[in-house]
């Protein structure tokens, strides 16, 4: 057994200001694991590499969609036609689209992880769901949008608060102004 290899993103939405977080998943995987710090996508590189050379069984991405896409980008590049090792998204992030599409809990990202972990050290088996992934460029992700929908994440994330619960109006009406159109609700 190789471990799990964790990318935590301090900067996702639900792992902001939780500085006790890296500890606790620390303290989950144990010796059956590790988990890397990752405040900058320029880092994510590193510990790729790390997690390649030590063969790990699982990758837990806690972060949110974009973390995700990031992390399995360089994945990819560093497994160069390998496979990668399964992956668990921990629903770090704001809306966590790509976790909510495969059914992942949604319990507390330390929650998620301790049942992989226990589940790993017990050597059971884990159920998996294998998706098709896109590449577009030379990125990868599950997630790909242009036009409105670009304009909608962009006006999403501008502000000072994120999330379901912040105005849900403002950023379609900032996408749509940005987009040259003015719609009027009836």
């Amino acid at each position: 057994m190789s471990g799990i290899g964790v990318i935590h993103n301090p900067n996702a939405k639900k792992n902001r200001g939780k500085n006790h977080i890296v500890p606790s998943l620390r303290k989950i995987v144990g010796k059956s694991g590790i988990v890397e710090e990752t405040k900058h996508p320029d880092e994510i590189p590193r510990a790729t590499e790390k997690f390649r050379n030590m063969d790990i069984d699982i990758l837990a991405i806690n972060g949110g969609d974009g973390t995700n896409h990031l992390t399995l980008t360089h994945f990819l590049k560093v497994y160069a036609g390998q496979p990668i090792p399964p992956f668990i998204h921990l629903r770090g992030g704001t809306m966590n689209t790509v976790a909510n599409s495969l059914g992942i809990s949604r319990e507390p990202t330390e929650q998620i992880l301790k049942k992989i972990a226990d589940k790993y050290t017990r050597r059971e088996k884990m159920d998996v769901i294998k998706r098709n992934i896109m590449k577009i460029g030379d990125k990868y992700g599950f997630i790909f949008g242009s036009g409105l929908v670009a304009n909608f994440l962009e006006a999403y994330y501008e502000g000072r608060t994120t999330g379901p619960g912040t105005s849900p109006q403002a950023p379609g009406r900032r996408a749509r102004e940005r987009d040259g159109r003015s719609f009027r609700s009836r």
